[in-house]
């Protein structure tokens, strides 16, 4: 089976460098030339936004975080708050038990990518979080 990725990341170096055309490598991999174009702009667009964050992340929305993990913060409006703030204002009981389509591994890549910046988040998930458990006050157990 063909791993598309690895022939998507072909096509575009052949592109690129190669200067070759969209209906010749078409011919190559036995797809349409607007196939080729396609591809050729997903990857360009992706390597001009990764090309476009700061080496030093602000705002939450500058870490290249994963699309669920982004979606989840951005529900709830906290993509466009400073890194500083996000991590003053929200405990994980909060993030965790608030938020939809956040779970434990949400929570430990948002973790890994604020370490790789050098912000120090506390990763452990607590235990009331396996139960989802709720009090008669709405309050996490």
């Amino acid at each position: 089976m063909i791993n598309y990725s690895e022939r998507n990341r072909s096509i575009y170096e052949e592109y690129t460098k190669g200067g070759t055309t969209y209906a010749k490598l078409g011919a190559k991999y036995g797809v349409s030339a607007t196939t080729i174009r396609q591809i050729v702009f997903k990857i360009q667009k992706r390597k001009d936004f990764v090309e476009s964050l700061p080496s030093q992340p602000v705002l939450v929305k500058d870490i290249l975080l994963p699309r669920r993990v982004y979606n989840a913060l951005y529900n709830q409006n906290l993509s466009h708050v400073t890194i500083k703030d996000f991590l003053q204002l929200v405990s994980t009981k909060e993030i965790l038990g608030r938020m939809p389509n956040y779970s434990k591994v949400s929570h430990a890549i948002l973790c890994k990518e604020f370490k790789k910046h050098g912000y120090h988040v506390d990763a452990k998930i607590p235990k009331w979080w396996r139960y989802g458990m709720v009090d008669e006050n709405g309050e996490w157990l």
